[in-house]
Parts: structure tokens; C-alpha cells; sequence
């Protein structure tokens, strides 16, 4: 991530990292409503997580490693809540992202939880169902 984020400067200065803040933050805000509007199309419900979700993303944004890891967790929260809900998921996608995410930050541990944790509800509900 340092030498990706050594080349955006390189190529564009202070404004080219600037730039790619404001991509990768707004790629995570972009996964993050694709995964809270599977849930509700309720702009009461959406639109408040949205607003909060944003406030604490502002807080954290610097210009460090930390950046890919909000927005690659977005996308796999995106896509694991989308296969939840029986909904079309690329799941084929989170491996390559995995790989990349872990050679970028060391945040890639959370999308390893997340993977687990979806696979504990999976397994857990496919308990209960033959019951």
C-alpha cells in the first residue's frame, strides 16, 4: 500500500492522493449502501446508517493502508450479505480480493472473520432447518 500510495503522489501530488482517497472512500460508501438497501429500500432506514457510517469512515480516512481495508471489508460485507439473503452474490470475487486486500494491509483478517462468520450463520441455519 505505502509504494501504491508513493506512486499516486508521484504521479499526482498532493491532489492524486487526494483523488484516491475520495475513490476508495467512495467505493466503501458505494458497497455499504448496495449492502444496507438489500435489506430495506426504506429511505428511513438506509439513509440514517448511511450518514453515520459516513461520519465515522471521515474520521479514520488518512492517507494510510487503512484506506484499502474500509473499502475491500465494504465490498466483502456487501457481498456476504447479499448471499445471506439468497440474493445473486459474486462469491467467486472474494478470493482474488482476499489476495489483493492482504498484500495491501494487514486488515485482511477481518474479511477472513467475515467469511467465518457468514459460514457459522450458514451452518447454524442449516442446523436449525433439519430439525
Amino acid at each position: 500500500a505505502q509504494w501504491l500510495l508513493w506512486q499516486v503522489y508521484a504521479l499526482g501530488g498532493a491532489l492524486g492522493l487526494i483523488g484516491l482517497k475520495c475513490v476508495l472512500g467512495g467505493a466503501a460508501m458505494w458497497f455499504l449502501s448496495r449492502a444496507v438497501r438489500l435489506g430495506s429500500d426504506d429511505p428511513r432506514i438506509w439513509a440514517p446508517v448511511l450518514v453515520l457510517a459516513a461520519e465515522m469512515l471521515s474520521h479514520w480516512f488518512y492517507f494510510r493502508p487503512q484506506l484499502f481495508t474500509f473499502c475491500f471489508f465494504a465490498y466483502f460485507v456487501w457481498i456476504l450479505f447479499a448471499h445471506l439473503l439468497g440474493r445473486p452474490a459474486r462469491l467467486w470475487t472474494l478470493p482474488p480480493m482476499l489476495t489483493l486486500w492482504a498484500n495491501v494491509h494487514g486488515g485482511f483478517l477481518a474479511g477472513l472473520g467475515a467469511i467465518g462468520l457468514v459460514l457459522g450463520l450458514a451452518g447454524g441455519w442449516s442446523i436449525r432447518n433439519i430439525r
